[in-house]
């Protein structure tokens, strides 16, 4: 299907011009950066979403964030907090 857009509206061993090739290249290299980046964040927001809070997350900043958050919001310091 992409080929067919692609070379749609070309007569057999027309050439591309430079300026088409390097779009071409651009597109599939945004294409590529925005399923790897993209793609791999929205799977792990939906596994994340779908196990408890604590899977596929690293270690540090994300549990802490959400209780220290907590704390704040329950007029604690999260400082001095005792759990």
């Amino acid at each position: 299907m992409g080929y067919f857009w692609l070379t749609s509206g070309r007569h057999p061993g027309e050439r591309w011009t430079a300026a088409t090739v390097l779009r071409v290249k651009l597109g599939l290299v945004v294409a590529v950066v925005v399923v790897l980046v993209f793609g791999q964040t929205l799977l792990l927001i939906g596994l994340r979403h779908i196990t408890n809070p604590a899977a596929y997350t690293h270690d540090g900043g994300v549990i802490q964030t959400e209780v220290t958050v907590q704390y704040l919001l329950s007029g604690v310091n999260p400082y001095v907090a005792i759990t």
